[in-house]
Order: structure tokens, then C-alpha cells, then sequence
């Protein structure tokens, strides 16, 4: 796993040859095998070589042919290579064991794009602008899916709901101007409110707006909800929307950990081993302001959990977490975003590196002081306490778990050879 984390961090470099040398020794290696081959099917992708690349990805979704990610990865490389066709047929068949593979999305995007088929990529694109947060890379090039669909003109997405929130997003007009698109919502046939879309939402390139409307009352499950554009009369995409109870449960023993982490990350992973190749989708909800929180689906690969049985080691997330302005830490709760029930390890305390090591250096100074002194050591400095001293022990935690991994194993009788 060393060899292909070096390997990994020379791609990322910009050093593709030497990112090669490493990880081509590492194929035949069971537990490494496949993803050596998804890095240099991405490395063949970065230096054009279509052909070299859809040789790798085929090879990748021989292997592993229930594994989305490789799927995906073979979608891509279809694409590139101009089989666009082919490359629907494939990314369609990655959505079907995980509906949030990234790649898959992005091959349907891009192969009905370039057939000149918008409709072939018209549940995708509503998929993907339906997110709780569009993704960067695919949004703009969903929303014009959508806008080629409409004719050009202004469209729109409903959003799935519960009753308690409705919600949608709208791509206004190629040439739009004036205020902002406005959408008529009904329920169960009678007219609820006339909302507009002025929140932006999502890249800026996709020029994408949300709205929301929370009835007086949540409705009830079953209903029907609609939206049409006010000014013309058509539906949103995706509309109409049937009201759905609530997911108060998990369909099995979802297994999740969250930790903050020295450098300000909050990273995890969350995996349920009754769907395991589904992404899982985390909540992280400051405790000091619950409205700021946010959702990211546990889609990182980790060699780690790959070892450990965890489907095909996409499950991991990793995102920065900024302080609190003035404070020099925040608690953060980690959800598994469907139930709402806390991931191990919940709450964290996410810090920057700045509060992180001045903590850290308080503490250790006080340390100091209470050895030349460990029968009256001084009081703790009351810039030190709390979430602070738990800032400090965290820090060292990681400090000392570093140096173990670096510490040579002890020699026993065995290791010794003449």
C-alpha cells in the first residue's frame, strides 16, 4: 500500500513517468491489483492516450465487474475514445450498483453531449442537479443538458420531498435578464405558493438558482406536489414529486467513524455492508450553527478499508473544516445523512493548524512545569482548558501514533540470523 500511496502522490505531482515505474510492479498484487491499474489508466488519460487508457479500464472492469468505480472508469475511457454508445451502455450499468459513481454521471453527460442526444443523459443531468450539493465538475454540463432539452429556454428540477420542505432548482434562459425565474407550486391539485429561484446554488458556470417553501403544515404522505415555471406554464423536470415519510432507519449495520484531524480535515468513512457498493452520504453539523451544516457523500478510496472488507474502499470522506471566526475551535457532529444517527467518534472538534499548535505548545509547556514539579504541579493555564485540552491530547494522540509507525518493530529471537 506504501508503493501505491507513493505512487499516487507522484501523479498528483505532475510526474507521470515516475508515477508509472511505481505502480506497474504492483499489478498481480491481489489487494493492489486493481486500483494500480485505475492510477494508470488515469495516467495514460492525462498524457492523451485514449487507446492506452481504454485498454487499462477494460482490464480494470474485467476484473471487477460489480465494482462502480471501475465501471465508471471504463465508461470514461469509452468516451474518450469516441464509443459513445458503448460508453452509455457501461456508465448506465455503474449508476445501477451506485447512483452517486461520479465518472459513470460524467460519461453520460459527456457521450450524449458529443452524440448529440441530450435526452440520452436527461435523468442524469436531473440527478445531478438535484444533489444536495451539485458536484463542480459535472453541473455546468448538466444544466446545459437541460437547457438543450428546454429549447434554450429557462427549466427547472423538483426536488424529492418529505412535506416539510419543498424545494427545487432553476437554470434560467441562454439569455436571460431581469429578476429571477419564478415557479407555481401545487398540492394534491390546489395551489400552494408562487416561489422564485434567487438563492444561487451549486459552481457559478452553471448558473444554477434554488428555491424553497416550507408549507404552514408538513403534508402528508402521499401527496402529490408539482411545479410548473410561472411564466409559461411547463413543468420542472422531475415534477411531479410524490411526499415521502421520512427514512427513519438504516436497512442494515451501517459502520461509520469520523475524526478531526491536526491539519483542520474532518475525515471518516461510512459503509453499509447490506448495500456495499452504494455511497453513503455524511452530515456535518456545527454545533454552534446547525444551519451551516453540510452533506458529502463517503466516496474517497482508502486502501485501508479496501483490506478490511469494506466493499471496494470507496467509503472514506475527507474535507477541510474551517474555525469558528474568533474561537479557535468548533464541535461538529457527524451524521450518517439518511438516519440522522451519529457516526463514531461524534462530535469532533475541528481546529485550524494555527489553534492546533498553539494549544499544543501551551500544553507542553505546562507539561514542563509539572515535571520539575510532580508533587505540586502549577494549576493548568486557564487558556488550556476544555475543548482546548482536548485540542492538545488530540494533537499528541497523532503525534505519538506517527512516531510508533516510524518506531523499527523489537527484535525477537526469530529475526535474528546468523
Amino acid at each position: 500500500m506504501q508503493a501505491l500511496d507513493a505512487a499516487r502522490a507522484l501523479a498528483a505531482a505532475g510526474k507521470t513517468r515516475e508515477a508509472r515505474k511505481r505502480a506497474l510492479p504492483l499489478l498481480g498484487e491481489p489487494a493492489l491489483h486493481v486500483p494500480a491499474l485505475m492510477l494508470l489508466h488515469d495516467l495514460a488519460r492525462r498524457e492523451g492516450d485514449a487507446a492506452e487508457a481504454l485498454r487499462l479500464a477494460a482490464r480494470a472492469a474485467r476484473l471487477a465487474p460489480e465494482s462502480p468505480r471501475a465501471l465508471g472508469l471504463y465508461a470514461m475511457a469509452q468516451t474518450d475514445a469516441g464509443r459513445h454508445e458503448t460508453a452509455l451502455a457501461t456508465a448506465r450499468d455503474a449508476l445501477v450498483r451506485d447512483a452517486d459513481e461520479i465518472l459513470a454521471a460524467a460519461a453520460i453527460l459527456l457521450a450524449a453531449c458529443r452524440l448529440g442526444r441530450p435526452q440520452a443523459a436527461r435523468d442524469t443531468a436531473v440527478a445531478v442537479l438535484a444533489a444536495a450539493e451539485p458536484e463542480a465538475q459535472l453541473a455546468p454540463l448538466a444544466a446545459q443538458t437541460l437547457s438543450a432539452l428546454a429549447g434554450g429556454g429557462p427549466c427547472g428540477v423538483l426536488l424529492p420531498t418529505d412535506g416539510r420542505d419543498i424545494g427545487g432548482r432553476i437554470v434560467p434562459a441562454r439569455d436571460a435578464g431581469g429578476g429571477p425565474v419564478q415557479a407555481d407550486l401545487t398540492a394534491g391539485g390546489k395551489r400552494l405558493a408562487r416561489v422564485a429561484a434567487f438563492l444561487p446554488v451549486g459552481p457559478a458556470e452553471a448558473g444554477l438558482f434554488a428555491f424553497r417553501y416550507a408549507p404552514c403544515e408538513p403534508l402528508p404522505a402521499g401527496t402529490e406536489v408539482a411545479a410548473v415555471l410561472a411564466a409559461t406554464g411547463t413543468p420542472l423536470f422531475a415534477s411531479p414529486q410524490i411526499v415521502t415519510a421520512p427514512r427513519t432507519a438504516s436497512p442494515g449495520p451501517v459502520r461509520g467513524a469520523a475524526k478531526a484531524l491536526p491539519d483542520g480535515r474532518i475525515a471518516g468513512h461510512l459503509f453499509d455492508p447490506a448495500r456495499p457498493l452504494a455511497r453513503q452520504r455524511v452530515a456535518l453539523v456545527p454545533e454552534d450553527d446547525p444551519d451551516a451544516a453540510v452533506t458529502i457523500a463517503a466516496a474517497d478510496f482508502d486502501d485501508n478499508l479496501l483490506v478490511r472488507g469494506y466493499g471496494d474502499g470507496s467509503c472514506a470522506f475527507s474535507l477541510p473544516w474551517p474555525a469558528t471566526p474568533g474561537a479557535p475551535c468548533r464541535r461538529v457532529h457527524v451524521l450518517d445523512a439518511a438516519t440522522r444517527l451519529p457516526l463514531a467518534g461524534s462530535p469532533v472538534l475541528a481546529a485550524s493548524p494555527l489553534a492546533t499548535a498553539a494549544a499544543l505548545a501551551r500544553f507542553s509547556a505546562w507539561l514542563r512545569l509539572a515535571g520539575d514539579a510532580p508533587d505540586a504541579p502549577p494549576p493548568l493555564p486557564a487558556d488550556c482548558r476544555g475543548p482546548l485540552l482536548d485540542l492538545a491530547r488530540a494533537a499528541l494522540a497523532a503525534l505519538a501514533g506517527e512516531h510508533a509507525a516510524l518506531a523499527p518493530e523489537p527484535e525477537t529471537p526469530g529475526d535474528i540470523h546468523a
